[in-house]
Formats: C-alpha cells, structure tokens, sequence
C-alpha cells in the first residue's frame, strides 16, 4: 500500500486556501482546492508515481479528500501493473 503522505504533499502544494490539509479533510466542498488545483495534482500525481490517471467516476468523489484519491491512485497503479 502506498504512503498517502506524498499524496497530501501534492494536494498541499495546489491548495487554493491557507489551510492545512489531512488526509480526510473535504477538499472541494470546503474549498481547500479548485478545479485547476485538480489540473495540477493529477499531472504532479503522474509526474511521482508515472501513472496515467483515467477517470471513470464523478472527479468530485475521487477528488473529495486525500485519502480517496490515494486509493484511487493505489488502484490505478496496480492496474497498470
């Protein structure tokens, strides 16, 4: 299982608010990111872990806190493997 701490890295270096972020803080319905913020985390995502992210579902679950994303990374890269 991957460490969702590099995850909350990324989503914290594109956060649009001054706030800290957790790993199951509410990231768009509080606002901590927009949807540039998600431009930038899934090419900062693919750049770390060298995965293509291809999403299926509402980017508002997947992008609803860290913690989801992570796992939807976790499941994207063992996917690929």
């Amino acid at each position: 299982m991957m460490d969702c701490n590099k995850v909350r890295e990324i989503v914290a270096s594109a956060k649009v608010l001054n706030v800290e972020v957790g790993l199951q803080d509410e990231l768009l319905n509080s606002g901590i990111i927009d949807s540039f913020s998600i431009m930038t985390i899934v090419e900062e995502i693919r750049r770390e872990f060298q995965v293509e992210l291809q999403f299926d579902g509402s980017i508002r679950d997947l992008f609803s806190t860290v913690e989801q994303l992570c796992q939807f990374v976790q499941s994207t890269l063992d996917r690929q493997s």
